[in-house]
């Protein structure tokens, strides 16, 4: 087949769903494109892109995965979406694509593309990521009465799909969006069984090179150091010293007031912070397998599964959608935005027994690597048009 993602914002070097999706799409033997913008909005306030060399990067990416990128410049952004320039929907590789997958139904892009699906009839599919909890948009209640009223009725009538990526979401799209249940298709997220898995000498050298002790208890954070993911709450877990000697990994920037508030709060620990910026998303394995804990305060989104496939417990706020996660003997719940109970978490793991940690570690790679590992979750899209 040949299959084209259609996505607003594409860094190459990170570990999104599109750069997963795209690289197995084309292990499986399709042919791949990806069309996007030159945007990088999304990561410049977090300074998570500082001298990113984009051109470079994509090039890597190609020559890495054989799959082709397109970028268009964007026009500007409504909304905190991407505007793409009407020339996108003349693009040679519409007309010969089997499969179509536009990353967000409730995108501007993806907005125009609905207003097209007869165009692109058994050949269009869409996602959604979204929950109740995160629409945030202030325009939110005149677009979801549009949709409803003139789009929906569209993809119903053409039997277009959007598929969730979880339980939470179907939920969403079919309550706010009107769309019925044989449409909405529960497709996860998952990660790269090939990149994160557990490594003994891996861990070892990784050890040896931050000069951590195999008596020490490692926790691994990795991700934007910005307020959704409620960071200020770890460095004020970890101000006090705990019961044994604890070490923080800290993978990730930021910048901002935010940013420069929480980093004094971690320069003030009393336990070893390791700070060690961004690092590309096939550098992370390094530093899961250094560690014993993963831990996300708030937002984690794709993170989780690839410490779970490190064979790494995860701790993790008491929300929904982290409830049914670990439910299956695979890490920790915190009660949210309590720093003092995440401090207690915290040091209920370190008081547990190292083999305990690692039992936990091992349920969630099991099961991680049965229904979150991109080279099943791919051929579920495949599976869609065929």
């Amino acid at each position: 087949m040949k299959i084209v993602h259609v996505e607003d914002c594409f860094l190459p070097s990170a570990g999104y769903q599109v750069n997963a999706l795209a690289k197995w799409h084309r292990i499986h033997g399709h042919e791949v494109v990806i069309i996007t913008t030159d945007s990088m909005k999304p990561w410049e306030n977090e300074g998570f892109v500082s001298g990113y060399d984009l051109a470079q990067e994509d090039s890597l990416y190609e020559r890495e995965n054989g799959v082709k990128i397109i970028r268009y410049k964007s026009l500007g952004r409504i909304c905190s979406r991407e505007l793409f320039p009407q020339k996108l929907f003349k693009n040679e590789h519409f007309a010969c694509a089997d499969l179509i997958i536009v990353h967000g139904n409730d995108t501007l892009t993806g907005i125009r593309f609905s207003l097209l699906v007869g165009k692109y009839t058994n050949r269009l599919v869409f996602d959604n990521h979204m929950i109740d909890e995160a629409s945030m948009n202030r325009f939110k209640g005149i677009f979801r009465f549009v949709y409803k009223r003139f789009i929906a009725k569209k993809l119903i009538r053409k039997g277009v799909p959007v598929v969730a990526v979880s339980e939470e979401t179907k939920a969403f799209v079919m309550k706010q969006y009107n769309l019925p249940d044989s449409l909405v298709p529960v497709i996860p997220l998952g990660t790269d069984g090939t990149i994160f898995k557990n490594d003994p000498a891996q861990r070892r050298a990784m050890r040896e090179r931050l000069n951590i002790g195999e008596d020490e208890t490692v926790f691994v954070y990795t991700g934007k150091i910005s307020k959704s993911k409620k960071i200020h709450l770890l460095g004020e877990a970890f101000t006090e010293s705990f019961s044994k000697p604890t070490t923080l990994l800290l993978i990730g920037s930021g910048a901002g007031e935010y940013f420069n508030s929480v980093s004094e709060i971690f320069r003030l620990s009393e336990n070893r912070i390791i700070k060690i910026g961004t690092k590309p998303y096939n550098e992370l394995s390094n530093y899961y397998n250094a560690a014993d804990v993963a831990i996300w305060p708030g937002a984690c989104s794709l993170s989780f599964y690839d410490a779970q496939m490190s064979e790494l417990p995860v701790i993790l706020e008491d929300i929904p959608i982290n409830k049914e996660r670990l439910r299956y003997n695979n890490g920790f719940l915190y009660n949210s935005n309590s720093a003092l109970n995440l401090r207690r978490v915290i040091e209920g793991v370190i008081k547990m027994n190292k083999a305990m940690i690692r039992e936990y570690g091992k349920n969630g790679r099991t099961i991680t690597e049965k229904s979150y590992n991109y080279d099943g979750i791919a051929s579920q899209f495949e599976n869609i048009v065929r």
